[in-house]
């Protein structure tokens, strides 16, 4: 009886370190380690404000693409928007970007009508690699 559960007590724990062992080897995926993230701290009414927070390994350059349903109509950006088109996508460039927090502002003729998205994209510092986030409120 003592020999069994002696080898059960075994398999539990060889199980266990084996799934541990398997859990530590695969990347992280998490967003506290992106380079980049945002944020609406306002997403409704005439004004719209996004927080974009660059961490310290920040990229080169990135690109940040505000998504509105057709019908809103977009009377200034802060700071000014590299491009407004008629559909309703605001996109600003950013280049030689620093670490810390930047306010992305855009102002409507009237209240929001619609739903709202932004993406971030950039190249991970390091790999290169082309990231993109969407955001929604």
């Amino acid at each position: 009886m003592v020999q069994i559960i002696s080898q059960r007590m075994r398999y539990i724990l060889l199980l266990g370190i084996t799934v541990c062992v398997i859990f530590l080897s695969i990347p992280s995926t998490g967003r506290c380690n992106d380079p980049v993230t945002g944020r609406y701290s306002v997403s409704s009414g005439t004004e719209i404000v996004f927080i974009l927070t660059i961490g310290s390994s920040a990229p080169a350059g990135l690109i940040v693409e505000q998504h509105l349903e057709p019908g809103n109509s977009i009377t200034s950006t802060s700071p000014g928007a590299r491009k407004i088109d008629n559909n309703g996508i605001v996109k600003w460039l950013f280049r030689k970007t620093k670490p810390g927090r930047y306010t992305l502002t855009t102002r409507l003729a009237q209240p929001l009508k619609g739903k709202i998205r932004t993406t971030i994209r950039y190249r991970t510092p390091g790999s290169g690699i082309l990231t993109a986030q969407t955001i929604t409120p």
